[in-house]
């Protein structure tokens, strides 16, 4: 641990600051949280490019286990699915300090596209969580998470329009988790399959287990942090 700065007071009295070490600067940890990035993005890069394919042939490829859900209109999962596909390709990206540091204008305008796209994707994927074939527990499951992604980007977005940058990045770790939710959807649903599980069966859990214990992760990050939580 470094020691302690020490500094002189008005009155002459010199004082020592106690500096917190929380080990994430540490290059261990350094290297793990890049690794972590690099994973993270790479997973976030493939979904997204997924969705954009779906969106650029004119949804003709969406499968069956999901445009046979009962929505009223297609146009709300067309919409969730651009909007959201979008926040995976942009979101990875906001957590770089190099990036926010040296690109400040590039930081701002990629992170306005993802808090866009989090804004329609959130409120399309709400408003068709309960048309779910699935259930009621997985409508209810897929509307909180869609409430929950809302809330957290709303919450960043007021933060850093008042210019409290700490707050901002934390809510938007908080909403980047749940967007990844995406992503492990689409992990844990193949999973469960091979396991020998029928569809139906894990769909209801999953659609809390997608996005649920990423929120307490990116929680736990967060305040092992204390401070600036990036990569």
């Amino acid at each position: 641990m470094p020691a302690a700065p020490r500094r002189r007071n008005i009155a002459g009295v010199t004082t020592t600051t106690a500096v917190v070490d929380t080990g994430l600067d540490r290059p261990p940890h350094r290297l793990a949280r890049r690794i972590g990035w690099g994973s993270m993005t790479v997973l976030s890069l493939a979904v997204g490019a997924y969705a954009i394919f779906l969106v650029a042939t004119g949804f003709r490829f969406v499968p069956a286990s999901v445009s046979g859900n009962g929505f009223p209109t297609a146009l709300g999962l067309r919409t969730h699915i651009a909007a959201a596909g979008l926040s995976l390709v942009a979101g990875p990206f906001q957590f770089l300090r190099p990036l926010r540091r040296r690109f400040p204008v590039a930081h701002h305008g990629i992170g306005a596209v993802y808090i866009v796209a989090a804004l329609v994707g959130g409120t399309a994927a709400g408003l068709i969580a309960l048309f779910t074939t699935g259930g009621t527990v997985a409508g209810v499951g897929f509307l909180a998470g869609a409430v929950a992604w809302l809330t957290c980007t709303i919450v960043a977005l007021v933060a850093v329009k008042r210019r409290d940058f700490l707050a901002h990045q934390r809510w938007m770790i908080r909403s980047w988790a749940i967007a990844f939710g995406a992503v492990t959807l689409r992990l844990y649903l193949p999973g469960a399959m091979a396991a020998g599980f029928e569809f139906a069966q894990v769909y209801p859990y999953v659609a809390w287990l997608c996005w649920v214990p990423n929120l307490l992760v990116a929680q736990l990050f967060v305040r092992r942090a204390r401070g600036a939580a990036d990569f």
